[in-house]
């Protein structure tokens, strides 16, 4: 009976060594076999919200299939630029719910052109050139001065070739498209500018937002200030500058004349 029983558990011990073996062996296949793997995009640092994306922040990641979310990027490139809306952790796969789909929906900070300030001006629809200036259009500034000012009623063309960012609450690249620095091409060290796109008029709008260098922030604001100003609306294309001297009233009356 006990021969028996030894006999019996020996065949126990050698089947349940078996199956382990085998449970051993289909583990081993599994993880040898080799895994799908795709490129993805993640953050080489944590980055904060608003933030414009540059090369240095993100890096590229192989990662299971299974394990790339749908809303990954697999290139750097298409990300250069973009502004972050949500805080990424370092490490993190960049996604597109974390990311303003154009920079003109993370604000106007993120449109400035590099080395320009954004000044906003009051207008009327006169002022305005009849309500007819679209974000992405560029603007020459006359300023109007009477004599207890400047000693003589005078007009003096304080800028030009301005490029307009906003239009009350419009910004570029809403409902219009740059023709400058957002939407343009470099060729032959200059700008080839893109057609608008059936841009949005406001002629009720009470400001307008133009960016321009620090200084002529200064003689910008300084003009609105003292005088009365205008924007004359410049033909699509025409970068060219004037070379003009202040138009005196008496002048003005002469050549009526």
């Amino acid at each position: 009976m006990q021969r028996n029983s030894g006999k019996f558990a020996l065949v126990l011990a050698i089947v349940f060594g078996l199956a382990a073996s085998l449970l051993v062996w289909s583990y081993l296949k599994k993880v040898s076999e080799p895994v799908d793997t795709v490129a993805v995009v993640v953050a080489a640092t944590d980055i904060s919200p608003r933030t414009a994306l540059k090369k240095e922040m993100l890096r590229i990641q192989q990662v299971p299939a299974n394990v790339r979310h749908p809303k990954g990027y697999a290139s750097v490139d298409d990300l250069l630029g973009k502004v972050t809306k949500l805080a990424i952790t370092g490490g993190e796969q960049v996604l597109e719910t974390k990311i303003f789909a154009e920079r003109e929906e993370s604000g106007l900070a993120f449109v400035i052109p590099p080395n320009k300030r954004a000044v906003s001006v009051g207008v009327s629809e006169l002022i305005g050139s009849g309500g007819l200036i679209v974000p992405s259009d560029r603007v020459d500034v006359v300023a109007v001065f009477d004599s207890r000012v400047a000693g003589k009623d005078m007009a003096t063309m304080v800028l030009q070739d301005v490029e307009v960012l906003a239009v009350a609450q419009l910004i570029q690249g809403e409902d219009s498209v740059s023709l400058t620095t957002k939407a343009s091409k470099t060729v032959a060290g200059g700008s080839q500018a893109q057609p608008k796109a059936d841009p949005k008029v406001q002629p009720t709008a009470k400001s307008v937002t133009l960016a321009v260098t620090p200084d002529e922030a200064q003689r910008l604001i300084l003009a609105e200030e003292k005088g009365k100003i205008r924007l004359a609306l410049r033909p699509y294309g025409d970068t060219g500058k004037a070379n003009l001297s202040e138009a005196v009233l008496a002048a003005a009356r002469t050549t009526g004349q």
